[in-house]
């Protein structure tokens, strides 16, 4: 009878652990389940954040040259629209520059960008006028573009740019001539002035840039003078069809 009664409390025990075991095994779908729909929605405030901050290099180009003691040198522009639905703020990029081949040529960082914040379906141009010691020639290159945009964390700024005219000048192939206005409720302490010059195709061939280190007063007009580096010589004022014009007191966004 003993071993009756063993033996019905070891079969007792055993389904209690079998009971407890299949208890436990039913909650762990629910806790995976959890698991997976809080990583679906992180991955989802990924995706919403990288659609806010969205933007498409929608023109690019190297145009090597040779100036008068016979120096290779490079232009470097590409053109940046903002496809998000936030503000862009923009910092200096890079880029990489190939031949026909496929081969690495130049590689160029720090590549000046204006201007600093661009609203959806606006543009921006980074632009870049250095020398080419590798080559002796001046081939065909290609753009591989590296923008450096996150959304602003500053408001824009539009300072008006009026009075606008080219000069063909002996020493910078073109310059750029007008006044600013600082348009701020604010005083301006480092007002940067740029033009982008646009050929009959509507197809940036330049850009004559300026900094006014003098402060402007809200209210205030100042005239600037604008040039490039080393403009191309068939970069002149005839070749001109339009131009787009930015200024704005310059910002740092950390």
């Amino acid at each position: 009878m003993k071993i009756q009664r063993l033996i019905v409390l070891f079969a007792l025990i055993l389904s209690l652990v079998f009971t407890m075991t299949a208890c436990g095994n039913s909650s762990s779908p629910t806790g995976t389940s959890s698991a997976g729909s809080a990583q679906t929605n992180t991955s989802s405030a990924e995706t919403t954040a990288k659609e806010e901050t969205a933007y498409e290099v929608t023109y690019s180009s190297a145009k090597t040259y040779k100036n008068s003691i016979g120096t290779v040198w490079v232009q470097i522009i590409f053109e940046v629209e903002n496809t998000g639905t936030t503000d862009l703020y923009l910092s200096s990029g890079s880029c990489d520059l190939e031949d026909s081949t496929g081969k690495l040529v130049g590689s160029k960082t720090m590549i000046s960008v204006y201007p600093q914040v661009i609203s959806p379906g606006e543009k921006a141009y980074y632009y870049e006028e250095t020398t080419l010691d590798s080559v002796t020639d001046t081939p065909q290159l290609t753009v591989i573009a590296r923008p450096d945009a996150e959304k602003a964390k500053v408001s824009k700024q539009e300072l008006a740019v009026s009075e606008v005219e080219f000069q063909d000048d002996t020493y910078f192939g073109i310059k750029a001539l007008g006044r600013v206005e600082n348009t701020l409720t604010e005083e301006a302490s480092m007002t940067y002035v740029a033009i982008v010059l646009f050929d009959t195709q509507n197809k940036p061939i330049g850009l004559l840039s300026t900094i006014l280190m003098d402060k402007l007063a809200a209210g205030d007009k100042m005239g600037f003078e604008a040039s490039a580096l080393s403009m191309p010589d068939d970069i002149t004022k005839s070749a001109v069809a339009s131009f787009k014009a930015f200024s704005y007191d310059f910002q740092y966004q950390f």
